[in-house]
């Protein structure tokens, strides 16, 4: 069986990629922070439980020895451990924002440029959950969506420069799914909020603290992201996977889709001479035809 690093594996998207692919023909190398995580995945059959934070080399550098100490080979990577921290940009600190930044994107990169000699020797595939977020901003996206952003440009960039070498990227852009990753956000607010006390009440962070109740409340009646995991497999077993997998309900995709096209708007509002509806219009569905290949 081929072997797939899984990032992030302990809850939520990750344990439901890991598990889809270890049902499906694949083993897989699951990590976690927690040795109970560790334990929990290594009991499971066709998988392997690794230690790793991805913002620690010692860790990376540790999964690279053991590759070689077991004689493994290595097929594909599923860049998935990410951390959600909602609020203004304008109340972060650098270091706050250095801390999403160290695990939504370097940890990926670190994670990927480690294991790149294996995939180059299989021609193997290289997987990034990204997010719609990566693609839509909004309101308090804060860090999460400017890192979801740039994990967009780094799978393109990527793509680009590993053609030579035969290994395909893909990125996955979920939406809504069950997962943790919310309800971690909210217990970490109150944990500084109660730090705080009293004495230090900041409106905008109880906004917060409220709006993050209601959505894990609603996060539980998302479905499970066994859709996310589909595409996985797709990225992993499709002779020319696709680039981009956005996965959700058309209440979602739409958005995303209709938030491409006012972007689309915004950037033909200038200069002068900025194509008209006719031509907009020509150009959409031409390059319609090439994609498709209806000539």
């Amino acid at each position: 069986m081929k072997n797939i690093l899984v990032t992030g594996a302990s809850s939520g998207i990750g344990r439901t990629i890991t598990e889809f692919l270890r049902n499906n023909e694949f083993h897989v190398l699951a990590t976690a922070r927690k040795s109970e995580d560790i334990a929990d995945l290594d009991a499971l059959e066709s998988v392997t439980g690794i230690r790793m934070d991805v913002t620690k080399l010692e860790d990376i550098n540790a999964f690279i020895k053991w590759l070689e100490l077991h004689n493994q080979e290595l097929f594909g990577v599923v860049n998935n451990a990410g951390v959600l921290d909602l609020g203004p940009i304008y109340d972060y600190s650098i270091e706050q924002f250095n801390s999403v930044v160290d695990v939504n994107l370097y940890g990926m990169m670190r994670v990927t440029h480690a294991v790149l000699p294996y995939l180059k020797r299989v021609k193997g595939r290289i997987v990034i959950i990204s997010s719609m977020s990566g693609i839509l901003s909004g309101k308090w996206g804060g860090t999460y969506v400017i890192t979801k952003h740039a994990v967009e440009a780094y799978g393109d960039t990527l793509q680009k420069d590993l053609e030579e070498f035969g290994i395909y990227t893909s990125l996955i852009e979920p939406g809504n799914y069950k997962s943790k990753i919310c309800a971690n956000n909210l217990s970490r607010l109150k944990n500084e909020q109660q730090t705080l006390g009293s004495n230090a009440p900041n409106k905008t962070r109880m906004a917060l603290i409220s709006k993050l109740e209601r959505i894990v409340f609603e996060e539980e009646q998302h479905p499970e992201p066994i859709d996310v995991a589909k595409a996985v497999y797709d990225a992993f077993t499709n002779e020319y996977p696709l680039h981009r997998y956005m996965v959700g309900p058309p209440s979602e995709t739409d958005l995303v889709i209709n938030g491409m096209f006012e972007e689309l708007f915004q950037l033909n509002e200038y200069p002068e001479g900025k194509l008209n509806r006719d031509q907009l219009v020509e150009r959409l569905v031409t390059l319609w035809d090439i994609k498709y290949k209806k000539y």
